[in-house]
C-alpha cells in the first residue's frame, strides 16, 4: 500500500458518485511542528466518499501505530491506535475552505479537497491522554527499569511525598531546629 502525505477526494459536478482511497501514513505524514509528541508511526488508512449533490459524506477507518513517549519513562514505543470516523463536505457560496469539526464548506468552484489534516487531527485526538507502557496492550514491562527505579523511591501517596528514610530524617531534624528558634 502506498504511503500518502495528500487524500484527496474529488467532488466537483464531475466527479464520480463514489470514490475510494487506500493507504498509509507513516513518519513525513505524522511528524509536523505540532505533533502533540509524537515521533512517527504507520497507520493504514481507508477513505470511502459518497457524492450526493452539494454533500460527500466522507467515511474514514485507520487502524496501526504511532510512536510515542512514555509517560513515566519518557523512553518512545509504538502505541496501537484505530479510528473511525466521518466527515461531510459541503459545497457552499463561500471564499475559503471552512474546517470546522466534522463539517467542512467548500467553495463551489473548488472540484477536490485534500482530507489530510482531518486525519492528522483524528489521529492526534485518538492518543490517550496518559500513554505510559502498559495501555491499549502493549507491557508495562517495557518501561526503563532505572527510571521505574526512580520513581518507585519517590511515590506521591494521599496527603503528601513519600521520601526516602534519610530525606524523611533530614526534614524532621530541620522541624525540629526551626521549632526550637521559634521557642527562643
Amino acid at each position: 500500500m502506498p504511503e500518502l502525505l495528500h487524500f484527496i477526494v474529488p467532488i466537483g459536478d464531475t466527479a464520480p458518485r463514489e470514490t475510494s482511497l487506500d493507504g498509509c501514513v507513516g513518519d513525513d505524514f505524522l511528524r509536523n511542528e505540532e505533533a502533540w509528541d509524537v515521533m512517527g508511526g504507520s497507520m493504514t488508512v481507508r477513505v470511502h466518499a459518497v457524492r450526493d449533490g452539494n454533500l460527500c459524506h466522507v467515511d474514514v477507518a485507520m487502524h496501526g501505530t504511532v510512536r510515542v513517549p512514555c509517560d513515566r519513562c519518557l523512553k518512545a514505543f509504538d502505541l496501537p491506535l484505530s479510528y473511525r470516523g466521518q466527515l461531510v463536505l459541503q459545497r457552499a457560496a463561500c471564499h475559503e475552505l471552512s474546517m470546522d469539526d466534522e463539517l467542512w464548506e467548500v467553495p463551489e468552484h473548488e472540484d477536490q479537497v485534500d482530507i489530510a489534516p482531518y486525519i492528522r487531527e483524528s489521529i492526534y485526538l485518538s492518543l490517550p491522554m496518559r500513554r505510559p507502557h502498559g495501555v491499549e496492550g502493549t507491557s508495562e514491562s517495557d518501561c526503563d527499569p532505572a527510571m521505574r527505579a526512580r520513581i518507585d523511591a519517590c511515590q506521591v501517596h494521599e496527603g503528601g511525598v513519600a521520601l526516602g528514610a534519610q530525606a524523611g530524617d533530614m526534614l524532621r531534624e530541620l522541624r525540629g531546629s526551626l521549632c526550637q528558634r521559634e521557642t527562643e
